[in-house]
């Protein structure tokens, strides 16, 4: 109707397909004018409020909280007449109905070289090398690696929930042939598939058993039906959903694909210690800036991704894109619901009072909702700060499709024994670099760390050169 708009989800980024429906703020039957706040939406890049693009009344909310709705597809309607359709219903619909717009075959299968969002890479701003002569991994197949571990790779949420709200078992990824990018099994996969089953049995069966296997070679699940439900009345019991949801899975990922490897560095850092207190009320009074230590961190870093290029880099579809960009992530804690990743784009290029006016931003508009999709995607390198809350040591995951991610610690005091073999206060910080053994080696790994090592404990001269 010529009264009626579709609101739909809109382009959060190039790399983002879809969307999680967090919270909506209208409900039906509210009046909402143009630009108006209207739904909270979570992606794996960024947390953010769409504003509504018409104004009326709110009649009909087409996707619930917790629904993943495909950019483009319609996620409520506005009327201008006024009339509220009934109200949303009770129950959660089937997923085949919430984040379905009309596309075409060319439209749901991605073009080769696509950048489909699993790895945000943007081919404009790196050097492809040429394929290796042999493979970096064997390929990833249900004979490799059991029936359900492929799960992640093979699947999106969506397709995942169609699957358990139709009735089927997640085996059958194993034996669908996807359509997407690596063999990705599409909606539009799994929507054929059960529309064939029904076809050829009126009764809907359940898919071939899969012939077991000795318990040695037991697939490897993320069910495990031995584990009890706590019994403790007074647990409060909500659902993982939105930002957290979105964490679970793509570390969950992160950890089943990457090979990871962590090192280790210990830093003296009382010469940067004594820097900083000269300076950072003058940069709180002339500049406007907080003068923490993490600016000086990705500063020395910069220096040392451009000395060994191979830590700024992805591997995407068998190819290694090596970064010609260096843009840092940094994540920023939200205060027990999640962490997101602002990206301080060409960061070589800033100073240090610039990096720290880049942090303190993007940092406060992270938590308030503000960053735009540009501004939390297209990382080459991440960088995890925990010692701002008194963490020490950790072992980071890797933020894919980053080749690393450097955890820095909280600053110490210790005794520490210096080249003569006295003992003396030091200023002491941990560096710990996890990285991706398919792209990095220990050697690369552990001179790179050092690299930052040297230009921390030398602050001095490494920011005269």
């Amino acid at each position: 109707m010529a009264d009626e708009t579709n609101v739909l989800m809109p382009p959060l980024g190039e790399s983002v397909v879809e969307g999680v429906i967090n919270k909506w703020l209208k409900k039906v039957g509210d009046t909402v004018k143009e630009d108006e706040l209207l739904v909270e939406v979570t992606t794996d890049k960024v947390n953010t409020e769409i504003p509504s693009v018409a104004s009326g009344t709110l009649t009909k909310i087409l996707a619930l909280e917790g629904d993943t709705v495909k950019v483009g597809a319609p996620m409520c309607v506005i009327s201008k007449n006024g009339v509220a359709a009934s109200a949303p219903p009770a129950e959660k619909p089937a997923a085949v109905q919430v984040a379905t717009a009309p596309t075409s075959a060319a439209e749901a299968t991605p073009a080769k070289g696509e950048d489909t969002g699993l790895y945000p890479v943007d081919p404009k701003n790196v050097i492809t090398l040429p394929p290796p002569k042999k493979k970096l991994a064997p390929e990833l197949d249900a004979d490799s690696f059991g029936d359900s571990s492929l799960v992640k790779e093979k699947s999106s949420p969506l397709v995942r929930r169609i699957i358990a709200e139709n009735g089927l078992d997640l085996s059958i990824l194993d034996q669908l042939k996807g359509t997407g990018i690596g063999g990705r099994v599409t909606k539009d996969d799994i929507l054929t598939y059960i529309a064939q089953e029904k076809t050829a049995d009126p009764a809907p069966a359940a898919p071939a058993p899969v012939p077991a296997k000795p318990a040695a070679e037991a697939p490897v699940t993320f069910a495990n039906p031995g584990v009890s439900v706590p019994s403790d009345a007074d647990s409060v019991i909500t659902p993982l959903a939105g930002i957290r949801k979105i964490i679970a899975e793509r570390l969950s990922y992160s950890e089943h694909v990457a090979p990871h490897v962590t090192t280790f560095a210990e830093v003296d850092v009382t010469d940067l210690v004594s820097l900083r207190a000269r300076y950072k009320d003058w940069a709180k009074e002339e500049e406007g800036v907080s003068l923490t230590f993490l600016p000086f961190v990705i500063k020395a870093i910069t220096a040392g991704l451009r000395a060994y290029p191979a830590i700024n880099s992805s591997l995407l579809d068998g190819q290694v894109y090596t970064h010609k960009n260096i843009h840092i992530a940094v994540a920023v804690s939200l205060d027990q619901t999640g962490l997101i990743l602002p990206v301080i784009k060409n960061a070589d290029r800033l100073g240090i009072i610039d990096l720290a006016r880049a942090v303190q931003d993007l940092a406060a508009r992270a938590r308030t909702n503000k960053l735009t999709a540009d501004e939390a995607r297209g990382s080459t390198f991440t960088i995890s700060n925990p010692g701002a809350f008194g963490g020490w040591i950790s072992t980071p995951i890797i933020n894919q499709p980053n080749a690393a991610i450097l955890n820095t610690g909280t600053i110490k005091k210790m005794a520490w024994v210096m080249p003569d073999d006295t003992i003396v206060p030091r200023s002491i910080m941990f560096l710990s670099l996890s990285y991706d053994h398919r792209l990095v080696d220990g050697e690369t790994s552990v001179k790179f760390l050092q690299s930052i090592k040297k230009n921390l404990e030398q602050i001095d001269k490494f920011l005269l050169r």
